[in-house]
């Protein structure tokens, strides 16, 4: 029996490109080697500046903040790494309708693709890291295995929610230009008051006030699970809420918007 999907149903394309995942991990697949082809080095240079800029800011906010190195550079590594899934997920969804219109309109991709193949792509760039997370884990972290169990479900939560929100702005910056530079100025003022080169412990008394920016949920479903082996529940269900959010609202585009959005693409 063939599945079949309908641009203007949101749960029929989950379906369709969790059946056919091929149309969205090999085109990243093949995206990731076009990046680096004709490249001595590969991925290997940006494995190597990334790791000499967070060694450097780690060495540098260390000595400023009167950290232990050995705590402060996983702190940092981590959190920039899943930074750098968030913001590169979130900034290549920008327009990312309009530049695939020919794939949308002519042969009826689902609108869904667009935003998988974006953040696999991303999710690859990252993982590229991943002997580092390990190398890193295994002299400079301790932690009991249950704890690598939270963080793996923290990590496909987060996996899920940045895929969400990646695809309502892709839908909304479609209808409306001026999302892509919100959208920007957003995550360059989100890098400043998201704890990432600092701790929340820091603010003193206002510690709490964190949690008024969604992005420190993500890091404590993650970050925080895997170095203290800290589990704050109340993190993990405001992540599960603004997932559940984020599924009506673009349940509600889908049905009411979609065929307008293929419209003026």
């Amino acid at each position: 029996m063939s599945i079949k999907y309908s641009n203007t149903n949101f749960f029929s394309q989950i379906i369709y490109l969790s059946k056919f995942w091929q149309i969205w991990f090999y085109p990243a697949y093949y995206d990731f080697k076009i990046l680096y082809s004709r490249t001595y080095l590969g991925s290997l240079y940006s494995i190597i500046s990334k790791l000499i800029s967070i060694t450097a800011i780690s060495l540098l906010w260390s000595y400023i903040l009167k950290q232990e190195f050995r705590d402060f550079f996983p702190y940092l590594l981590f959190g920039m790494l899943i930074w750098f899934y968030i913001t590169g997920t979130l900034q290549n969804s920008v327009y990312s309708l309009n530049k695939n219109a020919l794939l949308l309109n002519c042969f009826q991709f689902p609108i869904l693709t667009m935003f998988f193949r974006i953040s696999f792509l991303t999710l690859i760039n990252v993982l590229q890291f991943l002997p580092i997370f390990i190398l890193t884990y295994i002299f400079l972290i301790d932690t009991n295995f249950l704890y690598i169990i939270f963080f793996f479900i923290g990590i496909i939560l987060l996996i899920i929610s940045v895929t969400l929100l990646s695809t309502l702005i892709g839908i909304i910056s479609s209808l409306y230009r001026d999302t892509g530079h919100i959208i920007n100025s957003i995550l360059g003022i989100a890098t400043m008051i998201t704890p990432l080169y600092w701790k929340k412990e820091m603010l003193g008394k206002y510690e709490n006030l964190v949690y008024l920016n969604p992005f420190t949920y993500y890091l404590e479903i993650s970050r925080d699970v895997i170095l203290y082996s800290k589990l704050n529940y109340i993190s993990f269900l405001m992540v599960i809420v603004m997932i559940l959010i984020k599924i009506i609202i673009l349940h509600l585009l889908f049905k009411y918007k979609a065929k307008k959005i293929l419209f003026i693409l």
